[in-house]
């Protein structure tokens, strides 16, 4: 999955969204390597070089739990309409 959003600067090693028509760190503009072992390697040395990095992303990838309450509500309105259960 990794390989279908990122690429890597063959000149100076960064990590390149696919959408950059150039390397964000060093202006590079030619071929980029989008090779999924090497993609998947920068990843792991970044998160490993920023663990809080790997924190903010497995946040973003975790929706909030939704109480049971809410879900019920949830339904409810999808079957009969809004419903105000907030007690």
């Amino acid at each position: 999955m990794a390989a279908e959003h990122f690429k890597v600067c063959p000149l100076c090693g960064a990590l390149n969204v696919v959408e950059n028509e150039e390397c964000f760190v060093c202006s590079w503009h030619n071929e980029f390597d989008e090779n999924p072992v090497v993609i998947e390697m920068k990843i792991l040395d970044l998160m490993h070089e920023c663990p809080d990095l790997l924190e903010a992303v497995s946040t973003l990838a975790t929706p909030p739990k939704s109480s049971f309450k809410q879900r019920l509500a949830s339904w409810w309105r999808k079957l009969f309409g809004r419903l105000d259960l907030r007690a």
